[in-house]
């Protein structure tokens, strides 16, 4: 049964962590493409563009980043669950075990 259930979980996180990658490479690019298509950012009359630019690929990189690092977190939530879940199961034994013998 725990067998299962861990090959499931590998599974889940497997699917969490590649969607993860996946909608946070997404987001970044589309971010990217749609910073590098305005032109001619002036402020008083100073052009400013190239520093919009690298802002907002900077910017859109770590917003992609932290979807990835999302993704890992959930994992790591969802395993450490599973731990807990394991430890109760084992504690719940012992007890029951101790019980028996007296």
């Amino acid at each position: 049964m725990r067998k299962r259930i861990r090959n499931i979980l590998i599974i889940v996180s497997v699917i969490i962590l590649i969607l993860g990658i996946i909608v946070g490479n997404s987001v970044s690019n589309e971010l990217i493409s749609y910073i590098t298509t305005n032109d001619n950012l002036t402020v008083d009359s100073t052009d400013i563009s190239g520093l919009a630019e690298l802002t907002g690929l900077f910017g859109a990189k770590m917003i992609g980043t932290f979807i990835i690092f999302g993704s890992i977190g959930i994992d790591i939530v969802i395993w450490i669950l599973y731990g807990i879940g394991i430890l109760i199961m084992k504690l719940i034994r012992k007890s029951k075990d101790r019980k028996n013998k007296i």
